[in-house]
């Protein structure tokens, strides 16, 4: 009290009490109460705008106190995000992982023949049949128990972990394209126009035309840190795709490694030779398959691509069997 006083000098109030406590023996302490009890509504509003700086100072800890909780709490649910994050990634690889076949793979990479011509000519047509090509393979891929391993354009790299169910994806693939609604603009496109067998009047060709390659091996496997896919890579997969591009659209192109599968779903199978191939040192045996009702589809021949000394090794080795022949025959 005394400070509040000594502080209101500007009542007019300070010489009076001043006096009293020189020349009256008043205390300051006599003086300030005596001062208090005569004063009691000034001094009221003092202690009211004491509480209010006290309650601004409070305030004030009040909102510092709140931005640190607000603070913490964002660290901690960044922290989770983070750790959830980590998790769902890891989920996600071992899922992949499980679904993906390992050990004896069977590669399948497809493609559309002419996909550059289309889309410089029926960019929008293309467009919507890209879609209904995409669509159903991954639809017919779900049912066969394969693994999308990835895709690049128009084209599919595809991983089974069996050899039945990666021919009879094929074929149905095939027959598929047959039946899609494709948009009358892409219909009426050179390559792409149904085409009735002659004698039976089956449908032959209609739509896209789409080329496939398939070799069964031992890839390595990896996982895509960016997508968390299954990779594989190695030898193989050099092989299954240099297949494909032995195929033309419409066509499946098998190595030897599937020909026993081949002939025991009694699908059409026709022997193309050994074939030399960019990269890879030994000759590979191909075979072209088909359903049996596409089995009437012709293919342009490729003598270009045939190896010419594995030809020459072939016709050699015929005419010593020839020779023995002749042989035991005189």
């Amino acid at each position: 009290y005394q400070r509040r006083v000594h502080g209101y000098a500007q009542y007019g109030e300070w010489s009076r009490l001043n006096t009293k406590v020189k020349y009256e023996n008043y205390t300051v302490d006599n003086v300030s109460c005596d001062w208090v009890l005569k004063n009691t509504e000034k001094w009221k509003t003092w202690i009211v705008n004491t509480n209010n700086t006290n309650s601004g100072s409070n305030d004030n800890w009040k909102w510092i106190i709140i931005a640190i909780v607000l603070f913490l709490v964002l660290c901690v649910l960044v922290a989770l995000v983070v750790v959830i994050s980590k998790i769902k990634h890891r989920n996600l690889k071992l899922h992949n992982y499980n679904e993906a076949p390992t050990g004896k793979v069977v590669m399948m990479f497809t493609d559309i023949q002419s996909s550059t011509e289309l889309w410089d000519s029926t960019p929008k047509a293309m467009a919507t049949a890209l879609e209904i090509h995409n669509t159903e393979i991954r639809r017919i891929l779900a049912e066969s128990k394969g693994y999308e391993v990835k895709t690049v354009g128009d084209s599919f790299f595809i991983a089974f972990g069996d050899e039945t169910c990666a021919l009879e994806c094929a074929t149905k693939i095939q027959l598929k394209m047959l039946e899609m609604e494709w948009p009358e603009e892409l219909l009426n496109y050179c390559g792409c126009e149904e085409i009735r067998e002659e004698v039976t009047d089956r449908i032959l060709w209609r739509g896209l035309r789409v080329r496939m390659g398939l070799h069964c091996g031992y890839p390595s496997v990896q996982i895509d840190n960016k997508t968390y896919k299954v990779d594989y890579i190695g030898p193989d997969v050099n092989l299954a795709a240099r297949v494909e591009s032995r195929a033309f659209g419409g066509e499946i192109c098998i190595s030897s490694s599937l020909f026993s599968e081949a002939y025991r779903l009694k699908l059409n199978v026709v022997d193309k030779g050994l074939q030399k191939f960019k990269g890879i040192e030994q000759p590979q045996q191909i075979y072209s398959v088909l359903p049996i009702e596409l089995s009437s589809r012709v293919f342009p021949s490729r003598l270009k691509s045939t190896c010419q000394r594995c030809a020459r090794e072939l016709f050699c080795s015929y005419c010593d069997e020839l020779n023995k022949i002749l042989i035991c025959e005189k």
